[in-house]
């Protein structure tokens, strides 16, 4: 999409109109793609919870559980994961439950280790004959989990998601024109349009302040 745009405007072959129409056509198209994108549940044949040793969640977060989706009640490693196979979004906040992968057992509350083994649900290495929790993130509110290495995490209370980062004040700034948290250093600098986050992205159908898509 975004190599597709410049193309077409660059195209001496084409008059303004001409750019004009194909560019309308070519967003058209994709937003008409996602808008009746159907469930494909043959995709990822792997994104259902058959129980102890199924595999450890998926590309986008390391963790040692699934996540219990409350609208379908369907077990999912992440919420992208349920976006790409769904045709509708994960409310993340009312999810409860939770399966673990290292014993298998399901419909578990939502927390930072099983109630029934009490495997961290997040990577864990053996130190000097103890096991040692490393690069543990959870948010209870979020319900995310992430073990990502290199990666900090925090809970903006503004934004009310977990974002990459430090933190509010240490490394990043809310911004209450726009909604959304920023590098710190960018906190005079951000072209600012008010609440211009909220709505959706016309071609992905995504919130811009939440979207995976690279256009």
């Amino acid at each position: 999409m975004h190599d597709a745009v410049p193309a077409i405007q660059q195209d001496p072959a084409l008059s303004e109109s001409q750019q004009t129409e194909r560019i309308h056509n070519l967003f058209a198209g994709a937003r008409q793609r996602a808008l009746s994108r159907e469930p494909d549940h043959t995709r990822h044949p792997t994104r259902r919870f058959s129980g102890k040793g199924v595999s450890k969640c998926c590309e986008n977060y390391a963790r040692n559980c699934w996540l219990k989706t409350a609208c379908c009640d369907k077990y999912y490693p992440c919420r992208r994961c349920f976006d790409e196979d769904e045709d509708h979004e994960i409310d993340r906040h009312a999810a409860e439950l939770v399966a673990s992968i290292a014993c298998g057992d399901q419909d578990k509350p939502v927390a930072d280790n099983c109630r029934s083994c009490g495997v961290v649900f997040q990577t864990r290495r053996r130190t000097s004959g103890t096991w040692c929790q490393v690069g543990r993130y959870f948010c209870g509110a979020c319900k995310f989990f992430d073990d990502s290495k290199g990666k900090e995490v925090y809970h903006s209370h503004r934004c009310g998601i977990c974002r990459v980062g430090m933190g509010l004040g240490v490394d990043q700034h809310h911004c209450n024109g726009c909604g959304n948290c920023f590098p710190i250093d960018t906190r005079d600098l951000h072209p600012c349009r008010e609440r211009s986050l909220d709505a959706k992205c016309p071609i992905c159908t995504h919130y811009p302040s939440q979207c995976c898509q690279d256009y």
